[in-house]
């Protein structure tokens, strides 16, 4: 649907033709220098002053033309397959598990398929053949959410076993997202006992004789009751420990520390976990990471045009952090 809308009122539009009409009236009227013009070729000049002069003025109005159309656009559902080891029960059914999933995609075309793999990465593709052996669940769902914002997402259906051991609880992503989402119980489902260093955040470069943080987030599965040690070491020099005690089934706990900056240079920190027995896999119970300490402070240049005493109260205040010069 199209329609003519102005910044100012159509009644205008009339005022618009009478001041184009006797602007051309007034400008011929008396004209000697078109006496000598015929009279169908002045009445055509005539004509034309007067169009051009009312749509001048008619342009004056600022007039809008909106041109209004109606696009139907099918909803996007969003497919998620695990490709984790612990999802695959027979690998002779890899072939016919994905020939059903594409003939089922075909047969309902009352939606837009999209096809996401997701384990150790997240890739949008339908080839999947469950060799990963981490799983990120949390990662895949802020994937979709960011690829497809402001889209028009129906649902997200999520084939797993449900079971993740890398990134976030999904729980905490799943909250942010506007749209439902369908599972397929794939696999043994079962919660097996299993430690995990789920997460590790820290600095990448630190300063000499200074402390820098870690934040190690840990998780246990069905291991209520049992103890680990954890360990935090230097170039293969033990720097710290410290004992858990796992309180629950599905504990889930962020541990804050801070070490000190001895030595300048690259340090390879291994961060491990102690073995339970009876754990279903124990790969996750340690990462590496690698920081990098410089004795190069930061210096910063304080001017002032006068003598002031807020000049030493902020020296006094910039000298409590070690890694800045004054």
């Amino acid at each position: 649907m199209t329609s003519l809308t102005t910044q100012y009122s159509l009644w205008f539009l009339p005022i618009c033709l009478i001041g184009g009409f006797l602007f051309a009236w007034f400008l011929y009227r008396k004209e000697t220098k078109f006496n000598e013009v015929s009279g169908i070729l002045k009445n055509l000049m005539f004509a034309l002053r007067f169009l051009s002069v009312s749509i001048i003025a008619f342009l004056l109005l600022s007039p809008i033309i909106k041109n209004l159309g109606k696009t139907i656009e099918k909803p996007i559902i969003i497919f998620a397959q695990d490709n984790s080891e612990s999802v695959l029960s027979d690998k002779a059914e890899i072939e016919t598990y994905s020939k059903k999933l594409k003939s089922f995609f075909k047969e309902n075309q009352k939606y837009n398929y999209k096809t996401f793999v997701f384990g150790e990465k997240v890739n949008e593709t339908d080839t999947f053949n469950f060799s990963d052996k981490e799983t990120d669940i949390a990662q895949m769902l802020s994937d979709v959410k960011n690829r497809f914002y402001n889209q028009n997402i129906g649902a997200i259906i999520l084939a797993s076993d449900g079971i993740y051991n890398k990134g976030n609880n999904p729980d905490y992503e799943i909250n942010t997202l506007n749209f439902p989402i369908y599972t397929i119980a794939l696999g043994d489902t079962n919660i097996r006992k299993d430690l995990i260093l789920n997460d590790v955040k820290y600095n990448k470069t630190a300063f000499l004789n200074s402390k820098f943080p870690f934040r190690i987030r840990i998780k246990a599965n069905k291991l209520k009751g049992k103890t680990s040690e954890l360990k935090i070491f230097d170039n293969n020099k033990l720097v710290y420990s410290q004992r858990i005690k796992i309180i629950s089934d599905d504990f889930y706990k962020s541990y804050d520390l801070k070490l000190k900056a001895k030595k300048v240079g690259f340090h390879k920190f291994k961060i491990s976990l102690s073995n339970i027995p009876g754990e279903i896999n124990t790969e996750n119970n340690s990462k590496q990471i690698i920081i990098e300490v410089s004795d190069k402070k930061q210096k910063i240049l304080i001017l002032s045009d006068a003598p002031h005493p807020d000049i030493a109260a902020i020296r006094e205040a910039l000298k409590l952090n070690q890694n800045l010069e004054t």
